[in-house]
């Protein structure tokens, strides 16, 4: 759910909620625009991680950059209070993310969130930002070894790929041409794991 839309403005610094690994950006460019009979905004926004990026606030939640250290330090304590609890840091970081398997959300949805957690590989770039988005940390190497780190990444990304296969079954049950679709736009690396023996029966 996006939070009460505010309006940004040139240099404005804010945080895109659903890619905290691209970190603060900066609005180089902002314009009114309708969206649902409502005013929102597209912005340019220049994130060091990504470069400039264009942003449509009826559609992305961002939140001001003081809000987004806020969130990093919340983010921090809330992704490893289970650890304070007993448990293990494996348990937090091979963990997929809730969206994947909200109840709440459609199989498509669902589909669609779980396709994009292909960004994320074993390459050094993407696996920080797989560990920064898992963890909550600003900066998991403080917390782990690089070793650690892809260890880890291996074992969510079984999990990744077990969940994938089962999406794919279902949704194929549904409508076998929409999933065909969306396999299309996906990373290769789906279409090979979905090309193993037994993984679309």
């Amino acid at each position: 759910m996006l939070t009460q839309r505010r309006t940004y403005k040139f240099g404005d610094r804010v945080l895109n909620t659903a890619r905290p690994e691209w970190g603060p950006g900066t609005v180089t460019r902002a314009e009114n625009v309708a969206h649902n009979g409502h005013t929102a905004q597209r912005l340019n926004v220049r994130f060091a991680a990504v470069g400039i990026k264009t942003l449509h606030t009826g559609v992305v939640d961002l939140i001001p950059a003081d809000e987004a250290q806020a969130a990093d330090s919340v983010a921090e304590r809330s992704g490893w209070i289970a650890e304070l609890e007993g448990n293990k840091p494996a348990d937090v970081m091979v963990r997929l993310p809730a969206e994947a398997s909200d109840p709440f959300k459609t199989l498509w949805q669902r589909l669609q969130y779980t396709l994009n957690l292909y960004r994320f590989s074993r390459e050094a770039r993407a696996l920080t930002e797989w560990a920064v988005a898992q963890s909550g940390l600003p900066d998991p190497l403080t917390r782990f070894s690089r070793h650690e780190l892809e260890t880890f990444f291996d074992r969510w990304a079984r999990h990744r790929d077990a969940h994938l296969i089962e999406l794919v079954r279902e949704a194929s049950r549904t409508d076998p041409r929409q999933v065909e679709q969306m396999l299309a736009q996906a990373q290769p690396e789906v279409r090979q794991i979905l090309r193993r023996p037994h993984a679309r029966r």
